[in-house]
């Protein structure tokens, strides 16, 4: 499966065109759109998974219509237009008007997913909301292998979200838990009203509560890359590593940034054909540790899982460039794309950075570095200065 995403006028993204790879990396300053990005595609599939548009249910959902192909395309388009409207209200917190760039008109954002049995495409824009799509006719295998999918639609998770809350969030999950015990126990609770969580942080620790499977091969790729064990009981969660085990409410915070990662692919949530937004996975952790965190991104991707990253670390831009230049890896350049956002007329643009031989470019960082490195040579040479006048 192939996925693109194109955004016009998104927010403070002014113009994106993003290939989807098994490992998509975004790069550039705070507020030029990395997350928003991220967030668009995001509420995309899951908006196209609840009203049965997404590739894997849609020949399912035709046939449990009962109509014929173009009335049933019709109005899904419709009911599809309608979800997608409230679905990204849901993820954003707003409307649809105030996600359009300020100065501009409207909105488009596009998606292009390549399956086997064809190409689908999606385009949404407003105002006023309309959804447009191309998607290939269902033969007899594709509706056989829909009809399991549909069945399971409930459960079907072809994208999770990691936010860059999710060490303080993971450290609620007895909290939670402990509330929604009390809830079955005196429910109706009569006149109750309670704030509904932002999407993706919503999202998020659902998928800590929800049962889980039995441990995951993949998993062994986690524990043996950063060293630590992370596990689910009753009303807790715990981490260990070799020297000791504590509940993650008073780990380390480095521990309980990464017990999000060891969970989902513990249990199965994170598994082959998942694509997954991780935001800032260097977040509370030591260079040395993001190091291993890269190695582990790279591992997870030459397995079949996608990950889209935003990141300002060096470290693991760096390290994912070794890796691809290794003539031994098992993620090779092709799998690998880079975006940097940077200013353009009306916003933030995403560019592809070319990757090489040389591996990834990291001039984002160097002009820091640099801007550094003058200082630190005029500071020294200011101190020198004033060491000869004293004496």
């Amino acid at each position: 499966m192939r996925i693109a995403l194109s955004l016009r006028y998104f927010g403070p993204v002014a113009s994106a065109d993003i290939s989807v790879r098994p490992l998509t990396i975004f790069i550039g300053p705070n507020g030029s759109g990395k997350s928003y990005t991220a967030m668009a595609l995001y509420a995309f599939i899951t908006g196209l998974v609840k009203a049965g548009m997404w590739p894997d249910v849609t020949c399912a959902s035709y046939v449990a219509s009962g109509r014929g192909w173009d009335a049933w395309v019709g109005e899904q388009r419709t009911l599809a237009t309608q979800i997608l409207e409230g679905e990204f209200a849901r993820i954003f917190g707003t409307g649809l008007k105030e996600l359009t760039t300020k100065g501009a008109s409207s909105t488009e954002i596009s998606l292009r997913v390549r399956r086997s049995e064809g190409i689908y495409r999606y385009v949404y824009r407003w105002p006023p909301a309309n959804l447009q799509v191309e998607i290939p006719r269902c033969s007899k295998p594709e509706l056989r292998k829909s009809l399991a999918h549909y069945w399971l639609l409930g459960f079907l998770q072809p994208v999770v979200y990691l936010p860059s809350s999710r060490s303080g969030l993971v450290q609620t999950y007895s909290f939670y838990v402990d509330l929604l015990l009390r809830m079955a126990e005196e429910v109706p609770i009569r006149g109750a009203g309670f704030q509904g969580l932002p999407g993706v942080v919503g999202d998020f620790l659902r998928l800590l509560i929800k049962p889980f499977k039995s441990e995951s091969q993949l998993y062994t790729r986690f524990r043996d890359r950063v060293g630590i064990d992370v596990e689910r009981r009753e009303r807790s969660i715990v981490v260990r590593d070799a020297r000791y085990e504590s509940d993650v409410r008073s780990a380390p915070s480095g521990y309980a940034e990464l017990a999000p990662l060891g969970l989902l692919l513990r249990y199965g949530v994170l598994k082959r054909g998942v694509l997954a937004v991780v935001e800032e996975p260097e977040a509370h952790i030591h260079p040395d540790m993001q190091v291993k965190v890269a190695d582990l991104l790279a591992d997870l991707a030459a397995e079949g899982i996608y990950f889209i990253i935003t990141t300002h670390s060096d470290y693991i831009l760096n390290r994912i460039g070794n890796i691809i230049r290794r003539a031994e890896s098992r993620l090779k350049q092709n799998k690998v794309s880079v975006y940097v956002f940077k200013r353009a007329d009306g916003g933030f643009a995403a560019q592809r950075l070319k990757t090489g031989p040389e591996g990834i470019p990291d001039d984002e960082f160097a002009k820091v570095y640099e801007e550094l490195y003058r200082e630190h040579i005029d500071l020294l040479y200011a101190y020198s200065e004033g060491r000869k006048l004293q004496s």
